[in-house]
């Protein structure tokens, strides 16, 4: 799907020639007018009259000199086309073996045309001679008006514009359809019927179709529909005369073997107990009028609505032998829709092929398929190694943009009209309200791509250009970095080991929010786990699960906080504790009050650097002298993108660029820097491959590490500034993240302007 430029006109606002030139150019199909076209009645009826209303789509021209011929089709409303009509034109090629090419119309010129084909098709055109048997021609029955909601997971269909077969209809008790207030509408095939129910959430609606569908083997199809088009429907129990069947498909489908319900009591208006009648088998076209039977009044006003359908307690549908049949396959209506939840996350079912590139995830997006179109967005962004995605809009189009790498990339625009229902897709999977747009919602839910479970952290927020929806990729089946693989090394590597192998005290990382403080502390928990320790986490979210160790994830809402869990946890006899991140003045204190008594403490708190982490807990409460018994030492890190090793080449730097790292070397304090200070210094960069994006492939962390000394304890209970506290740690021999860099871009690791991007004095 082409990239859409930001100049477009919004379309909310545009004419209808300045949206017909829009979808000619987005589609890359020809723009036609009708009302300039002289159309015979012969290739309009190539589509039926109520298919090219209901969707939109009209023949204007057939070429028979084509083998097979092609039926060009005009598109009145491109939009809805890219949701319903694929589906249309596949069953119109299968059935009148035509090709088909598209192009777009304005809507006025559309109403005019089939207003045009109406004239034709009623044998008002002179031009159209009536047949000696002087019948006219009878308008087909329209297709079903099924249109999916965005904001519900089933396709909507309104009944009142179809005309339900009584012998489908009747497939359904009479007494089961008024009181679960669903109907069978449609049966396509032998071994297939469609139901439509006010709430196909009900467990019992799904208990009942469940035991329908094991006891028959048949194919059953769920749609949502409004309780006045149900009420509308219900009058088809009635109508003994069997309603003609649509024109379209043409071929006329089986009948679907009789139905056995489950056995239902109920309370006839006279008081009498008795039992809804079984399905019937279809009737021969001679005995399509069984006998009248006058039904008592009562009976017609539980139709009619006139008077209120007797009360009846949900459970009497659930007989003894409906229960015993699910029991028996060990199917309950929670479990039904659990298996049911579970194989919509499967995105392996739906794409069984994946996404590999952007021009698989644009045709998938084409299909106009919601749930296909959000598997292939977080398919594709799993496979390009993507940590978050972003759907959002400006008025005019939907971006679609993934971080990789730490950096955001635009991958595609798309129509505005696809923007919300993606988005209430997203919030529908995350369980969050699809009708509340004024406030942000958070959730998450997962999913399994290539077999690797997902979990997809959710955030939404409303704009005034619609709601935008980021979504954080978390692998749950990846393995945990160690600390030498993040990057830590030389003398910050030494250090960090002595630190976490003392008994006690708090291991502080800090950082801004995607640094990867979190992951740091992971690996260290993975380094220093053993069998003969208990150790216990609180996590807000849980991310990776690690063996042998405790993990609990937060829940505020319910008073489920840091605070809270460290003080419960502290009586779960743990020897470490990992707190996700100090928020407050309470959690500090337990922390410190924790390392105190004995327990070796991995917290993280948002700050830029080591120095600042001090006056940042004695500006939340904390005593200073605490805050400096407490802790062992404090880790702050960025992140930045590697070289990639297959397009990896020595760059030539200016003269200017090459004695700015040497000035660096000379006035550092640490001796690692310092060794480069007699060397010749070499820089590298990726040229850009196909293994990577731009030269660059992975990312690897930047840190600094600080212990505590006597000398900056002193500054610390001083209540000292973070410079004059960085600048000691300096003078003690602390590598800097800058320092740190440049050695990682010396070392061919990274390149100087990522370390420049990431790094500020």
């Amino acid at each position: 799907m082409p990239d859409i430029d930001s100049s477009q006109p919004n379309l909310s606002t545009a004419s209808e020639d300045e949206k017909a030139r829009y979808y000619s150019t987005y589609f890359n199909i020809p723009l036609v007018h009708l009302k300039d076209k002289d159309i015979s009645l012969e290739i309009y009826s190539k589509i039926p009259f109520d298919v090219s209303k209901a969707f939109g789509i009209l023949a204007y021209e057939f070429d028979e000199t084509k083998t097979p011929p092609i039926l060009k089709i005009a598109v009145g409303d491109p939009a809805r086309l890219q949701k319903k009509a694929p589906a249309i034109l596949s069953e119109l090629k299968k059935e009148k073996g035509l090709n088909f090419e598209l192009a777009v119309t304005t809507k006025s010129d559309f109403d005019f045309a089939l207003n045009k084909y109406s004239i034709k098709l009623a044998g008002k055109d002179k031009v159209v001679k009536v047949e000696a048997k002087n019948e006219t021609p009878a308008a087909p029955k329209p297709e079903p008006l099924v249109s999916r909601q965005p904001q519900g997971g089933y396709p909507m269909v309104d009944l009142r514009e179809q005309g339900i077969p009584y012998q489908t209809i009747i497939k359904f008790p009479e007494e089961v359809a008024i009181r679960y207030k669903m109907v069978v509408f449609e049966s396509p095939a032998e071994n297939k019927i469609k139901v439509a129910a006010v709430d196909p959430d009900n467990p019992k609606v799904k208990e009942i179709l469940n035991f329908v569908k094991e006891r028959n083997k048949l194919e059953i199809e769920l749609y949502e529909t409004s309780a006045q088009s149900l009420e509308f429907a219900l009058r088809g129990y009635r109508n003994i005369q069997k309603v003609p069947e649509r024109v379209m498909p043409t071929v006329q489908p089986a009948a679907v073997p009789p139905v056995q319900p489950p056995p239902v009591t109920t309370a006839s208006p006279q008081g009498v107990m008795r039992k809804p009648p079984q399905f019937e088998e279809e009737k021969p076209a001679e005995a399509e009028k069984p006998p009248q039977v006058e039904k008592p009044k009562e009976e017609t006003q539980k139709i009619t609505g006139e008077e209120k359908t007797p009360e009846v307690k949900i459970e009497e549908i659930s007989s003894a032998e409906v229960r015993k049949e699910i029991e028996e396959k060990g199917q309950t209506a929670v479990k039904t829709e659990a298996i049911a939840e579970e194989g919509e996350k499967d995105l392996d079912k739906i794409l069984p092929q994946g996404i590999n590139s952007t021009l698989e995830l644009e045709s998938a997006i084409k299909s106009g398929f919601i749930p296909k179109t959000l598997a292939a967005i977080v398919c594709y962004a799993v496979m390009e190694g993507a940590s978050d995605i972003h759907i959002e809009s400006d008025g005019k189009i939907m971006k679609l943009r993934y971080r990789i790498d730490g950096l955001l990339r635009d991958i595609l625009h798309l129509p505005m009209e696809i923007s919300a229902p993606v988005v209430s897709r997203v919030k529908i999977l995350s369980k969050l309200k699809i009708d509340e747009t004024r406030i942000p919602q958070d959730g998450r839910f997962e999913v399994k791509v290539k077999g690797r479970d997902i979990d997809l952290r959710v955030s939404t927020l409303p704009t005034v250009h619609g709601e935008k929806a980021v979504m954080r990729i978390l692998d749950k089946s990846s393995q945990v970095l160690s600390i030498e693989q993040l990057g830590l090394m030389g003398n910050g590597l030494k250090v960090m080991e002595n630190n976490i192998a003392k008994p006690y005290g708090i291991i502080l990382s800090t950082g801004p929010t995607g640094s990867g403080k979190t992951t740091t502390l992971y690996a260290i928990l993975s380094k220093i786990n053993k069998p003969e320790i208990n150790v216990v986490t609180l996590e807000d979210p849980v991310e990776y699960e690690i063996p042998n160790v405790n993990q609990c994830q937060i829940k505020p809402k319910i008073g489920f906080g840091f605070a809270e869990g460290l003080r419960s946890i502290l009586r779960q006899d743990p020897d470490i504790i990992m707190v996700g991140e100090i928020r407050d003045q309470e959690t500090a204190s337990m922390a410190t009050h924790a390392a105190l008594t004995g327990h070796l403490v991995l917290t993280t708190l948002h700050t830029n650097d080591t120095a600042s982490a001090l006056p940042r807990l004695i500006n939340m409460g904390v005593e200073p002298f605490l805050i400096t018994s407490a802790i062992n030492c404090i880790m702050a890190q960025r992140l930045v993108r590697k070289i990639c090793e297959k397009c990896k080449e020595e760059l030539k730097v200016p003269d200017a660029v090459r004695n700015a790292f040497k000035e660096e070397i000379i006035k550092s304090h640490n001796k690692e820097l310092m060794a480069y200070k007699d060397k010749e210094l070499k820089f590298y960069r990726g040229k850009g491959c196909s293994n990577c994006l731009g030269g660059y492939k992975g990312r690897i962390g930047l840190f600094e590490i600080m212990e505590m000394s006597d000398k900056i304890e002193e500054l610390a209970v001083s209540r000292s500034p973070a410079t004059v506290i960085k600048e000691q740690a300096m003078k003690d021999g602390m590598l800097t993240m800058k320092e740190d860099g440049i050695i990682k871009v010396l070392k061919g690791i990274t390149t100087i302007d990522e370390i420049l991007r990431v790094t500020t004095e």
